[in-house]
């Protein structure tokens, strides 16, 4: 069973522990578009002394599939020049690890869960059709359970869409070295 956080500081020392001896630990936080990764990401490098690196920085918006977008030699020259402790976070970090040539020492899944309620996108299965299918039928769902601030259907698309395919491919909660549930609440 993978070990599951709700707290920084709880996460931060389990990491700390399970690094312990690595010479250049890489700890990967990955997680849906809105999630939480960049601030548990800065929160983990201030208590773990590591340096990090959002590759939000390193995405180049003219590409239509989101996952073409990331410029993947920046990204290795950054990783290459980090300090000795590096915290990397990402949407479809999987993704950006495999096409940078990454090691990842931890991979840290951020689960954002909204009024109990978390949606297992990676349960998919890895046909294409099925993966299409399911695009279609959660634009209809989340359309259905729209509160009046949330986005239409159509401006969640390429990175809504290409997130649930990366989920449907890596399935990252389940290969993750730790889950953070990040509950958030909404204010009525």
């Amino acid at each position: 069973m993978t070990p599951t956080f709700d707290d920084p500081k709880k996460l931060a020392d389990f990491l700390k522990e399970l690094l312990t001896g690595s010479p250049r630990p890489i700890v990967g936080i990955d997680g849906d578009s809105g999630a939480g990764k960049s601030t548990l990401a800065g929160a983990l490098a201030q208590r773990l002394a590591a340096s990090h690196i959002s590759v939000d920085d390193y995405v180049e918006p003219t590409h239509q599939s989101h996952l073409q977008r990331f410029r993947i030699p920046e990204i290795r020259k950054a990783v290459a020049t980090a300090g000795a402790r590096l915290i990397l976070d990402s949407v479809c970090l999987l993704y950006v690890a495999q096409e940078a040539e990454l090691a990842l020492s931890s991979h840290v899944y951020v689960k954002r869960v909204t009024s109990g309620i978390w949606l297992k996108a990676e349960a998919l299965s890895q046909r294409p059709e099925t993966v299409e299918k399911f695009i279609r039928e959660e634009d209809e769902r989340l359309s259905f359970l729209a509160q009046p601030d949330d986005p239409p259907p159509d401006t969640r698309t390429p990175l809504h869409h290409d997130i649930l395919r990366y989920h449907a491919k890596y399935h990252p909660s389940e290969v993750a070295t730790a889950i953070f549930e990040n509950r958030i609440r909404r204010v009525p």
